[in-house]
């Protein structure tokens, strides 16, 4: 049986590094942050189910299965990173950030 992993990309509006500021401000290029897409690589495919949030473009479900929640994230997401590793560890579900 797969191990679950939850893989949360935490937004913050007003950052440097939201889709909103980047789509305003850069119309030709951008990229998101591969700090995930990097583990993710990593993890073999016969062991885990891997889904992948990013909160600027939708919202994390709060009550989604996970044996294994990761978030990555800059400084400025510090407040809700911290949001969503309380949660998910209130839910009794290992949390790494």
């Amino acid at each position: 049986m797969r191990k679950k992993v939850l893989m949360i990309q935490p937004c913050d509006q007003n950052s440097f590094y939201s889709f909103h500021y980047l789509r305003t401000r850069f119309k030709k290029s951008w990229s998101m942050p591969l700090a995930l897409a990097t583990v993710a690589a990593f993890l073999p495919e016969k062991h885990f189910q891997l889904h992948f949030v990013d909160e600027s473009l939708e919202k994390v479900n709060p009550d989604m299965e996970a044996d294994l929640v990761m978030v990555s994230g800059f400084a400025s997401h510090l407040h809700r990173i911290i949001e969503l590793g309380v949660h998910f560890r209130q839910r009794k579900i290992p949390t790494v950030v």
